[in-house]
């Protein structure tokens, strides 16, 4: 129970930690100078310098040939477009 209990103190606090004002700063500097409290304010900041080390991974965007579908290979490589002057009747 006291477990469970924790785990969601923990996450009311890191979502309270996100969008604080100084009012609530000041709250949570009060609640953690408890020392019954110190535990959870531990795992908290463990939890926040977790979460700010690891940036989010970008993914990269695929080449141009790859969204397009350019640069085919085996049969589709030998047919080739016609030129223009062909395509529109001219000579």
């Amino acid at each position: 129970m006291k477990s469970i209990m924790l785990a969601v103190l923990s996450l009311i606090l890191a979502v309270a930690v996100l969008t604080v004002s100084a009012q609530d700063q000041e709250a949570l500097a009060e609640y953690c100078a408890q020392p019954q409290n110190r535990e959870v304010c531990d795992q908290l900041l463990a939890a926040l310098i977790d979460g700010s080390e690891t940036m989010p991974q970008i993914d990269k965007r695929k080449p141009s040939f790859v969204r397009f579908g350019k640069r085919s290979e085996g049969e589709l490589a030998m047919e080739k477009r016609k030129p223009s002057f062909v395509r529109f009747g001219r000579k």
